[in-house]
């Protein structure tokens, strides 16, 4: 929790709103790429909303639970795993978007393949995140460790959450 006393206290006003004004542009331009590259359809719009939401809220939830259950304490560091996290976010969101559109040129969509293919992008991602878990866990100790494992379970976290998302928003018509 230091690190939330220390952004109040510590920062300026203007440190302050240009921080809330640049996550606010990020999120309304994510919604606006998937409201454009969706075709306008309110199932991206509102499964991107929920799953910035999600991803956002299990990341505060994240960093109460390891300062006041583990007794960790939050330091600056801690600031990188909403930039990772987001990151996650974006290239999932990305990914899903990314094979609605191609599907949508040759009238070949339906929510099923949807389906499909969000669980093998989530299985891709979480492979590659664990391998890279590995390759820096093993040497690590203390704030790096927690660190890294804090990151790295948010963000496969929010990627099954996504394909929660996708399999509860996208239904057969």
């Amino acid at each position: 929790m230091e690190i939330f006393k220390s952004i109040i206290n510590n920062w300026s006003i203007y440190q302050l709103i240009s921080l809330a004004g640049m996550f606010i542009f990020v999120l309304l331009f994510i919604l606006f790429a998937s409201w454009v590259l969706s075709g306008k359809k309110k199932e991206f719009i509102t499964f991107t909303t929920i799953s910035l939401l999600s991803s956002g809220i299990l990341t505060v939830l994240s960093f109460i639970i390891l300062n006041q259950v583990f007794n960790e304490s939050i330091r600056y560091i801690f600031l990188l795993t909403p930039i990772v996290v987001l990151f996650v976010e974006i290239i999932s969101i990305g990914m899903l978007l990314g094979f609605f559109t191609s599907r949508k040129m040759h009238k070949e969509m339906d929510a099923y393949s949807l389906k499909k293919e969000m669980f093998k992008d989530s299985l891709q991602i979480t492979v590659f995140i664990a391998l890279l878990i590995i390759a820096f866990i093993l040497s690590l100790t203390g704030t790096p460790f927690t660190f890294i494992l804090l990151t790295s379970i948010l963000s496969i976290g929010t990627i099954w959450i996504n394909f929660l998302l996708v399999s509860i928003i996208f239904k057969d018509e």
